[in-house]
């Protein structure tokens, strides 16, 4: 007989998930400095809007907490209040405000930061191999008053 996993299945992906500390602003308003989150390395495929944790791939050995904004193949517009994101080989005529522009390849993920002022993220070291990234952020259990599901939301 096959079964769901019915009321074990949130605790079984608890018992797996790696615990991160959010340690500076650059996912404000979303995640804040002192955010407890619990990280799913297993079983979420990572699609556009979700929270990842990956290497910093700069000289840092330290994890980066960022939104997933486009997962290749697609095209990717820097704009001035964002990204803007097309699909690959897309004919459509590129944002008159566009500053940059990143065409990510198969298997790769363009990752930004929620907060409004540009730190660490795609925008200035590039698209990141998606075998790279840790996990998908499911759930903020501290601090007691913010705890809850981390919910996709585009990010553009």
């Amino acid at each position: 007989m096959a079964t769901n996993g019915g009321a074990r299945a949130p605790f079984l992906r608890r018992w797996r998930s790696l615990r991160v500390v959010v340690e500076d602003d650059s996912m404000r308003p979303t995640l804040l400095p002192g955010d407890r989150l619990w990280v799913d390395p297993h079983g979420a495929a990572v699609a556009p809007g979700m929270i990842v944790v990956l290497p910093d791939p700069g000289p840092e050995r330290r994890w980066l907490v960022k939104r997933t904004a486009a997962v290749g193949p697609a095209t990717v517009y820097v704009v001035r209040a964002g990204v803007d994101v097309r699909s690959a080989g897309s004919l459509e005529v590129p944002p008159p405000d566009a500053i940059d522009q990143c065409d990510l390849p198969g298997g790769t993920v363009y990752v930004v930061s929620d907060g409004p002022t540009v730190s660490r993220d795609s925008r200035t070291f590039g698209p990141v191999p998606l075998r790279s990234v840790v996990g998908v952020a499911w759930w903020r259990y501290a601090p007691r008053e913010r705890a809850g599901p981390l919910i996709a939301r585009p990010k553009v």
